[in-house]
């Protein structure tokens, strides 16, 4: 006679719970937003970094390291944290923009085998509609770079990059439909459009002209994203099994 203990509820003995992260998330947002509209250097200093580093830390504590391709979107938080923390030097020092610019742009790629890696499967279903969402990422890809390009002076190139390696990052992001199941699809998907509209937003609050409650809108925009992002390696499988459509 066996004892069998469930290896679901062992493994999730010291995991946070989604609806208790997701209060403790937009707590951490709400006081980097507080920072944000009183141009408070300190709680920017503070929160800001813990965006996504609670990400990872809800990652870890629920084993999302130990799903199929996590890795490599678990590195792209990472450096998404690293980048975070250098832009908030950004305004003292302006080689705190390049490296943060650098740190996003090398997360994105790892973001791009990220969705490489959990869409190796043979897609199930078309999506009717993809070229067409294809044709409209990339105009707003060479659109943003063309509404920047008189204003961005010896940083044409570095910006030029990332807009290029995002504007892949979405496209790699579509093309995981009908090859993963439609919540994961739909996690990466919006994740990468907000994450998009985030920078675009930042780039034309930077370069072009002051937006509208610019900081206020980039934020949230980018804690969406990067949440989304997070919480899709929770609905890819563990050890490559493959989950089922839901």
């Amino acid at each position: 006679m066996y004892l069998v203990i469930p290896h679901e509820k062992t493994s999730n003995m010291n995991s946070i719970g989604k609806k208790q992260f997701l209060i403790i998330y937009s707590l951490i947002t709400a006081l980097d937003l507080c920072g944000v509209v009183a141009h408070s250097f300190v709680l920017n200093l503070v929160f800001k970094p813990l965006i996504v580093a609670s990400l990872l830390i809800y990652l870890f504590s629920n084993g999302a390291h130990k799903r199929a391709g996590a890795v490599f979107a678990i590195i792209g938080l990472f450096l998404s944290w690293i980048g975070d923390g250098l832009l908030i030097f950004q305004e003292h020092r302006p080689m705190f923009f390049i490296g943060g610019l650098v740190a996003f742009l090398i997360a994105h790629i790892f973001f791009i085998i990220y969705y490489l890696q959990t869409s190796k499967g043979k897609r199930q279903r078309k999506f009717g509609a993809g070229y067409l969402f294809i044709i409209l990422i990339l105009a707003y890809g060479i659109g943003l770079c063309w509404v920047m390009k008189d204003d961005l002076g010896d940083l044409k190139i570095p910006v030029f990059a990332y807009a290029t390696v995002l504007t892949l990052m979405n496209i790699f992001a579509l093309l995981r439909y009908g090859k993963v199941n439609p919540v994961s699809f739909w996690l990466v998907m919006c994740g990468a459009l907000l994450f998009a509209c985030s920078d675009g937003l930042l780039a034309l609050n930077l370069f072009v002209t002051p937006v509208p409650f610019g900081g206020i809108l980039i934020m949230i925009t980018y804690a969406a994203a990067q949440y989304l992002i997070a919480q899709s390696i929770l609905t890819n499988p563990a050890n490559g099994i493959d989950n089922p459509a839901v």
